[in-house]
């Protein structure tokens, strides 16, 4: 959420307040689109935002297809720090029952929004008029689910070895700690980095 609040409006997460995974971008600062429609550009958006919700300013003149935060909260679980959390949020897996080939909700709704952004380019790319069209997909994302033509890019047996590992000596934040102990097995998480 930090991130796409930054990127939104070309500030510093210090500098805005949009603190961490809980809250979401909702418009309140003036971001590009707001320059861009003030400039008298179109500017509207296919797919995941994942802003604050769909009625937020967030400086499109439309959102198509749109993915924003569940009920306008993001994951507070991410935001608790002291104490540590003890369990993965809702006792379950952070990435999700299942690692690997095949299709999953959010696969399919890529391939909804990709088509969705290629309808839009046809219609209004050569229309004469200024326009900005932002493209959101969720992939990669939990659940670590891909069609098996795109994992076979990746062969595990040649990924490079993990950088700042704990075997290599380094040392992880408490918080960076804690996550990846919520995580699978090391043979998954090749998997996962392959994904």
């Amino acid at each position: 959420m930090p991130a796409r609040a930054a990127f939104a409006t070309g500030r510093h997460v210090h500098d805005i307040g949009y603190w961490d995974n809980a809250i979401g971008y909702d418009g309140a600062v003036p971001g590009w689109g707001h320059a861009l429609q003030g400039a008298g550009v179109t500017v509207e958006s296919v797919g995941k935002l994942h802003y604050q919700n769909d009625e937020a300013p967030a400086g499109f003149d439309a959102e198509h297809l749109p993915m924003n935060l569940y009920n306008g909260h993001g994951m507070v679980w991410g935001s608790v720090r002291d104490p540590l959390p003890s369990q993965a949020p809702h006792g379950k897996r952070m990435l999700g029952p299942y690692i690997g080939p095949g299709e999953s909700t959010y696969t399919r709704y890529d391939g909804s929004v990709t088509a969705a952004a290629q309808r839009w380019l046809q219609t209004h790319a050569n229309d004469g008029q200024p326009w900005c069209l932002f493209v959101g997909l969720v992939a990669p994302h939990f659940p670590l689910v891909v069609p098996q033509p795109y994992l076979d890019h990746y062969s595990i047996a040649h990924l490079k070895p993990r950088k700042l590992h704990p075997e290599t000596g380094y040392q992880r934040h408490p918080w960076i700690q804690r996550e990846h102990d919520f995580l699978p097995s090391e043979e998954q998480f090749a998997e996962r980095r392959a994904i």
